[in-house]
């Protein structure tokens, strides 16, 4: 089948250049939201407040980042909950330990030393090592999302003119 003569004009276009037909014209299309992003679907409660914290002041730039964001988040729950049940296990450990008569000298080294402890420990970095370097990938530090925008003339920060870090104001 063709086509059915020109393509119509836009309610704009047709403004511009004069309703000839004096016909109404459609109402001014609503403008575009900022692309806001709604939380995803299956998320854990904690996960939901990360998603609450880091992708508020995000706005625009979060759409872009959907996917990474949801990761991202996910993975800073599952970080707090190992730490929580990192902080429980020990707090189980210092009840037993009473209960014997025994008195525990730096319990979390003493745990990180046993076998699970350790296992639990390294999974606990590992996973803040990724989170840490998700954020700076993407611009969620301060440090990162100055040097991905471009900001500040540099990779330090600065306030009022000085830099943060006192090593890099000692080599300037």
């Amino acid at each position: 089948m063709g086509l059915r003569g020109p393509v119509p004009k836009s309610a704009e276009e047709r403004l511009y250049e004069g309703n000839p037909a004096h016909r109404p014209l459609p109402l001014a299309r609503a403008p575009l939201s900022p692309l806001a992003i709604d939380r995803p679907k299956g998320m854990s409660a904690a996960a939901r407040r990360v998603w609450d914290e880091m992708v508020a002041p995000l706005g625009p730039m979060a759409y872009q980042q959907y996917f990474v964001l949801r990761d991202l988040c996910l993975d800073v729950a599952k970080a707090q909950e190992l730490q929580r049940g990192q902080r429980q296990l020990i707090a189980e450990w210092k009840r037993e330990a009473k209960a014997a008569g025994k008195k525990l000298v730096a319990p979390l080294a003493q745990h990180i030393a046993t076998e699970e402890g350790g296992k639990l420990e390294r999974a606990i970095n590992a996973l803040k090592r990724h989170v840490a370097k998700m954020q700076m990938q993407y611009g969620l530090t301060l440090l990162s999302s100055q040097r991905l925008e471009g900001v500040g003339g540099g990779f330090m920060p600065t306030v009022a003119g000085e830099p943060l870090d006192p090593i890099e104001e000692q080599i300037q």
